[in-house]
């Protein structure tokens, strides 16, 4: 009976008491393919990187917020990243699936390229104190000659 107690109570001693939690999922591109050589990016201390060869991960996180960034490159090009923020509130298996969105990293070095130049759009906006002025001075114009025409009458 002695070395059943013992027993028991190494087992309990043994039994680790982690207050983690086990995200695990998928990453996909935007048409909900399967993305293979994704660098995942967890901002824990230290900093955790992951090269996932295939696309399932799996992370032990403890208690607190986190942020998970995923990127896919493509021949050293940003092809689709994403940005998660979690917060591990309690122990457990969690699933949290990512979804890869296109990078427009490459159009908007492209755009910044360019010389472009933008005129500004002359529309109704620009005219409308030019009309209201031509308005007053033609009311102010008829206003005198109305006048004068009295005065010349009487």
């Amino acid at each position: 009976m002695k070395k059943l107690m013992l027993f028991v109570l190494c087992l309990i001693f043994i039994y680790p008491n982690v207050n983690a939690a086990l995200i695990q999922g998928t990453v996909y591109d935007i048409s909900l393919n399967k993305l293979e050589n994704v660098i995942l990016v967890i901002n824990t201390e230290p900093e955790q990187k992951l090269v996932l060869m295939d696309s399932n991960y799996s992370l032990n996180l403890p208690k607190g917020s986190y942020n998970i960034k995923a990127f896919y490159y493509e021949n050293r090009i940003l092809e689709a990243s994403s940005e998660q923020e979690i917060s591990v509130a309690s122990e457990g298996n969690y699933t949290l699936d990512l979804i890869l969105f296109p990078s427009l990293e490459e159009e908007d070095i492209l755009f910044n390229q360019s010389n472009f130049e933008f005129q500004e759009d002359i529309g109704f906006e620009k005219k409308v104190p030019t009309l209201f002025l031509i308005a007053v001075g033609l009311a102010v114009v008829l206003f005198i000659i109305f006048k004068f025409k009295k005065m010349k009458e009487e």
